[in-house]
Order: C-alpha cells, then sequence, then structure tokens
C-alpha cells in the first residue's frame, strides 16, 4: 500500500491581517514598519550611549560613543566614556588606551587618569595605576574616593613588592639549585601579574 497526497481541485485562499497596509492586495507585501531614526549627532550618540550604559548594556553604548567619536574625535569626554565602557566590559588593556588618548587630550583631568589608573590595575598592573592614582588624586585633592583608591593601590603595589622580596630572600636560603631558581622565576611572575599573596 503507497500513501498518496489527496489534491484539492481550487487552490484555498491566503488569509491576510485586517488593518495592514496592501492586507487587500495580495500581488504587494505589506510594508514592514520603519525603524527609528539613529542619532545623528555627537550629542545624540552621547546621550543614547550613557543610557545603554546606565541599563548595563555596555557594548552598545561602546557603539554610541565610537559613534559619537567619528563625529567628534578630538573629545576628551568621549574617549573617557569609552574607557568606562571597555572597563565595564572587562577589556582593560583597550579601556587604558582609550583613557590614554583622553590624557593626551586634556592632561590635567582628574578623571581620565581615574579610569586609567583602575583599568592599569585590573589589567594587573598596580605600579603604573599607583603613578595614575597619585596624578588624579593631586589633580583632584579635595576628592576622598580618588584618595581611598590611591590607598588601596599603593597597598597592593606594596602587598605585591613584599611577596616578591620574600620569594627572591627564599630562593637565596635554598640549596637547591632548581628548587632556588623556581622561586626566582615566581619573583619574577610577581612583577607582571598579581598573583594570590602567601
Amino acid at each position: 500500500m503507497q500513501f498518496t497526497m489527496k489534491r484539492s481541485k481550487r487552490p484555498r485562499p491566503r488569509p491576510t491581517a485586517k488593518g495592514f497596509a496592501g492586507a487587500d492586495d495580495d500581488d504587494e507585501p505589506a510594508a514592514a514598519p520603519s525603524p527609528a531614526p539613529a542619532p545623528r549627532t555627537a550629542a545624540e550618540c552621547r546621550g543614547a550611549g550613557n543610557l545603554l550604559a546606565e541599563s548595563g548594556r555596555f557594548g552598545a553604548a561602546l557603539a554610541q560613543f565610537d559613534a559619537a567619536l567619528a563625529l567628534e574625535p578630538r573629545s576628551p569626554e568621549l574617549h573617557e566614556l569609552r574607557a568606562q565602557a571597555l572597563l565595564a566590559m572587562d577589556r582593560c588593556y583597550d579601556a587604558a588606551a582609550a583613557a590614554d588618548c583622553a590624557i593626551a587630550l586634556r592632561p590635567t583631568w582628574a578623571d581620565a587618569h581615574l579610569a586609567r589608573a583602575r583599568a592599569l590595575l585590573n589589567y594587573g598592573e598596580p605600579d603604573d595605576a599607583l603613578h595614575s592614582f597619585r596624578r588624579a588624586a593631586a589633580l583632584a585633592p579635595g576628592d576622598d574616593d580618588v584618595r581611598a583608591e590611591c590607598v588601596a593601590a599603593e597597598d597592593i603595589a606594596r602587598r605585591r613588592s613584599d611577596s616578591r622580596r620574600r620569594l627572591l630572600e627564599a630562593a637565596d636560603d635554598d640549596d637547591d639549585p632548581d628548587a632556588a631558581e623556581v622561586l626566582r622565576c615566581k619573583a619574577a611572575l610577581r612583577c607582571t601579574v598579581e598573583a594570590p599573596m602567601d
């Protein structure tokens, strides 16, 4: 036995939605609704980016800041906003580079130095971050939050330096040359990455 499909003798009419443009016209498809116009000025892009960043959509915010920078490339504020969005996305190296652009355009702006410091600290460069935190604190002497972050960075840099010193002392005291070399390598790594404290 074989299954065969029965064909209806006349075609069925297609259902159409009432109220749409072209609903009665079978030859032309209904027009899609047009999307909202994209922001055209740097200020509109910046505003849209700020709203997106406030809602936690940092990738979309970054796209808006980039669009604003395409229109206004010498804006230190946009570079700093871009650095914040990149930092929120855990792209610390790119955030430090964006903060560097803001600093190049406005060297005495504490917020740009602070963004750079945070990016470098998260990237694992506490010594360079400390330099930027100190610069931000000098440019904004009355800001307690900046001063507190500077103190925290000083503590991280000090602990890492102490840890490195202890490893080098242990390497000098170790009689086994292989174990001493391992300790020296760990000490060298302490210079480049923030490892757990012993």
